[in-house]
């Protein structure tokens, strides 16, 4: 089992709370693809 997790903070990324989820979404994804079993946050 591994997890993959994405990070946005409140309110730092965004005041926005569809832009936070995106931004999650987003760092999820790039987790993902730099190897899963990892953290990534937004950039």
């Amino acid at each position: 089992m591994t997890v993959s997790i994405g990070v946005s903070s409140y309110p730092e990324d965004t005041l926005d709370a569809d832009k936070l989820v995106e931004y999650s979404d987003i760092a999820l994804y790039n987790a993902k693809r730099e190897g899963r079993n990892n953290v990534s946050t937004k950039k």
